[in-house]
């Protein structure tokens, strides 16, 4: 993430277009999505059903953490999912904060329209999962058996638990990624209290 944000806030992008890339990475990676759950596929156009919308964002003041209501996740649930993004420790990498910024900007610019994507340049374009891959590539070229992209943050957060595996769990992993399990076959079966825990303990092996 270090290298992200130093190629981000070191290029010639104007500075709302760098807040943008930013915040789209730190959700991505502190909410373990998959970029397709948060970015139109095309930068004019997108499909109101599977595109994630302002406003399927929601801020908890009192317990400072979003909550994004994903439509179509790939679990197919008709329901669809909720994520919940807590903040972390670090101002400079925390989401939470880095959300607050990115729609206070979109707001100034014009940009808060809650029926349209939520991540989008300057311009007003979206931001897409090709530019986004694109970007990386630039960070970290394609090498053999070494491929970053922006399926990366998916397990990006979740990775560091390997390091150490007395504070994670495969139950909590599995629960955090939204990926199927014997004990928890649905997302759901995660409280909020349940959460914000597992995201303290990941968020602890960081550190480490």
């Amino acid at each position: 993430m270090q290298k992200i944000l130093e190629k981000i806030f070191s290029s010639r992008w104007k500075t709302f277009n760098k807040k943008a890339m930013w915040t789209v990475c730190l959700v991505a990676y502190f909410g373990s999505f998959r970029l397709g759950e948060l970015l139109a596929k095309k930068n004019k156009t997108f499909d109101k059903k599977s595109t994630f919308l302002e406003k399927q964002l929601k801020f908890h003041k009192q317990t400072n953490h979003w909550s994004l209501w994903i439509k179509s996740p790939k679990s197919n649930n008709p329901q669809g999912e909720k994520v919940y993004i807590f903040s972390f420790t670090d101002p400079v990498y925390c989401p939470v904060k880095a959300l607050l910024e990115y729609l206070e900007m979109k707001g100034n610019y014009g940009l808060g329209d809650k029926n349209q994507p939520l991540f989008r340049f300057r311009s007003g374009r979206n931001i897409t999962t090709k530019k986004v891959n694109k970007f990386l590539h630039q960070i970290f070229p394609k090498q053999k058996g070494f491929n970053i992209t922006g399926h990366s943050f998916r397990s990006g957060l979740i990775s560091s638990a390997a390091n150490v595996p007395d504070l994670i769990n495969d139950t909590h992993v599995k629960g955090w990624g939204r990926w199927k399990s014997r004990a928890f076959l649905r997302y759901e079966a995660f409280t909020f209290e349940q959460r914000r825990y597992i995201f303290e303990k990941l968020t602890q092996t960081i550190k480490s």
